[in-house]
């Protein structure tokens, strides 16, 4: 089918009415014969009947076997809501460098003119916090603004695309034999409980992944390929753990695995299991080629040039070194991998996947392989796991460990933290030698030695075993390290968030809900909310009240707000709220884009109104500028 024709059947998928030849042939810009020969040719196409019509119009049989529909259409998806089309429209023009014509992509996306319109003009309120402008000049869709702020917001879209959880078992299972899945998983589950290791669920996933692919390929008779840049070393503590996994591996599977197999298991568990940061990079850099580590290193640096991203953790350069030397064999000796996410990849993660081909293309140019779309779709799953880790790490405190590995002291600390505040910290550094520190982006150094370094970071210091003494203490230093940092966040994006205009002071209302829709209909006048979004906050108080001591934060359940705001009413007399009284409200608007700040924000005034004595300062405030000053000062 041509272009128009899959955008004529795609258009139809999404309408549960028929639909008129004369309103298809204007979206289409075709005459109505055309849209005609169009029906007539898929429903030749297809060899059956895809595409019924009457008096009122066409619609699409929806009773289709799911083969048929897959054999006409292709695996991208029409981005449907505002959301998918802002961020359809951002990685056109922020990650693939295109010019966007306003009327090509009317027809992309099946929406008027004044839709593509009316969502330009939203976006400027949603990305507000980017300080970019979205312009439409000569039928052309324009980003305005600072370079390092349009890569911040092709990052942002990036990051997007990831869900919690890239990468599951489930996952793994609806893709891959049900039956190796599991059994795989129970072996290493063994291992770990039999050893007392713990691993977090990203380094699971990792390593479950890795093994599958392996027993996977040598199930199917490609074994990897000796080569001479790896030796066989079992040298540390590891090494039982991995002799007895393989036994228990080659026994499961009926499979005996050669040399460089059981090196590539090594490593995976090197770079997975209690993975120490700033150790294990060293030993792997002497067993992979030095081609493929500068390759590497180069592709790093041009993805984050063009796509904003940093791929730099040495989590990610180990487990892709290890998976890249293995490419490398395959792609010399013509014995690819088949990857059977593939569709799913480039339909639900196609951002994703075009980092991965772009990945592919250059490492091809670098180490004079080639590399095709199966193996394109394995870098995507390093590239989309990473990506993940990032995610659920960027709320953690990064973190460096300075101390000797006297008697494995060093790596007994990392796994005492890793057990106990492995939802916390980020540990990034584990070290003995102080001069690195000075060149490490940390938040917190946890060290067991005095060191006379000046380091801009917060330094808790602790001896090699911790006691349950410690323990409390690390916890109440790093929860208020947590807790400053929010208030951080509070500090920086007060003029962000608050707003002269939406400051009130003694107003003559008592009730809740008067005061609600006073509050309410100003910023739906100034469109900063949607219609009805009264409604939604007073449906989220019939949930469960949002009052605390003598203040009260309301909210919709819905983060769907064209811009983020904040506004205050502050009564000395008070507001009835239920069975309470409250003399400070703060309704919060929250647009999606701002939705992990502003929970930070939100924390943040919660502690801070959460001590009593500070009420009286409050009740006596007149003036926004006053407001403002009482929050800043309290930070």
């Amino acid at each position: 089918m041509n272009e128009k024709q899959t955008n004529l059947l795609n258009y139809l998928l999404h309408k549960s009415y028929p639909i008129s030849a004369r309103k298809i042939a204007n979206l289409l810009n075709v005459s109505i014969r055309t849209v005609k020969n169009y029906v007539k040719e898929i429903n030749a196409i297809s060899g059956d009947t895809i595409i019924f019509s009457s008096n009122q119009g066409y619609w699409v049989n929806n009773y289709l076997p799911s083969e048929t529909l897959e054999q006409l259409m292709p695996t991208t998806k029409i981005p449907q809501t505002f959301k998918e089309r802002a961020n359809y429209i951002i990685k056109k023009i922020a990650i693939d460098n295109l010019k966007v014509d306003v009327f090509d992509l009317t027809e992309e996306l099946f929406v008027s003119y004044s839709t593509i319109k009316s969502d330009i003009s939203r976006m400027n309120q949603v990305f507000d916090s980017f300080n970019l402008q979205f312009e439409i000049s000569q039928d052309k869709i324009e980003i305005i603004g600072n370079e390092k702020e349009i890569r911040r917001l092709a990052s942002y879209v990036i990051f997007e695309e990831i869900p919690n959880y890239f990468m599951t078992q489930e996952i793994l299972e609806q893709n891959f034999e049900y039956e190796y899945v599991t059994k795989i998983t129970n072996l290493i589950e063994e291992v770990l409980e039999y050893e007392d290791i713990k691993m977090n669920d990203f380094a699971f996933m990792n390593l479950l992944l890795h093994i599958l692919v392996l027993i996977v390929s040598v199930k199917n008779g490609r074994s990897l390929i000796s080569n001479e840049d790896i030796i066989l070393l079992f040298k540390d503590s590891k090494a039982n753990i991995v002799e007895e996994f393989v036994e228990k591996l080659e026994k499961e599977f009926e499979v005996i695995l050669n040399d460089v197999e059981k090196q590539e298991l090594y490593y995976l568990f090197q770079a997975n299991v209690n993975f120490i940061p700033n150790v294990n990079i060293k030993k792997i850099e002497n067993v992979i080629h030095r081609d493929i580590i500068e390759s590497l290193n180069i592709i790093v640096g041009e993805v984050y040039q063009s796509y904003g991203i940093h791929l730099k953790s040495e989590q990610f350069f180990l487990n892709f070194a290890i998976h890249l030397s293995n490419l490398y064999h395959r792609a010399k000796n013509d014995a690819y991998l088949k990857n059977p996410m593939i569709e799913v990849l480039k339909t639900d993660f196609p951002i994703v996947y075009d980092i991965s081909v772009y990945v592919s293309y250059r490492l091809g140019e670098l180490l004079g392989i080639t590399i095709n779309d199966h193996e394109s779709a394995y870098i995507a799953l390093h590239i989309g796991s990473e990506l993940e880790g990032q995610k659920k790490n960027s709320s953690k405190i990064k973190t460096a460990i300075l101390c000797p590995n006297y008697m494995n002291h060093a790596e007994q600390l990392y796994r005492q933290l890793q057990k106990n505040f492995s939802d916390e910290l980020n540990i990034v550094l584990v070290t003995s030698n102080p001069i690195e520190l000075e060149s490490a982006d940390i938040d917190l150094l946890i060290t067991t030695l005095k060191t006379s370094i000046n380091l801009n970071c917060a330094t808790i210091e602790v001896l090699p075993i911790l006691s349950d003494e410690q323990k409390l203490h690390l916890s109440s230093k790093i929860q208020d390290m947590l807790l400053q940092r929010k208030k951080s966040i509070l500090f920086e994006k007060f003029d962000t968030y608050f707003s002269e205009k939406y400051f009130y002071n003694n107003l003559d209302i008592e009730d809740r809900d008067e005061l609600l829709e006073f509050m309410c209909n100003n910023l739906e006048a100034d469109n900063i909310v949607k219609t009805q979004y009264l409604d939604k906050v007073l449906e989220r108080e019939k949930a469960s009240s949002t009052a605390f001591e003598l203040f009260a934060i309301p909210h919709s359940v819905y983060m769907d707000a064209n811009k983020t705001n904040i506004s205050v009413a502050i009564s000395k007399k008070g507001f009835v709220w239920g069975e309470k009284r409250v003399n400070i409200v703060l309704l919060a608007s929250i647009n999606y884009v701002d939705r992990y700040t502003f929970s930070s924000v939100y924390e943040a005034i919660i502690s801070l109104f959460d001590y009593p004595e500070l009420y009286s300062e409050l009740w006596n405030i007149q003036s926004f500028d006053e407001f403002k000053h009482f929050i800043k000062s309290k930070m």
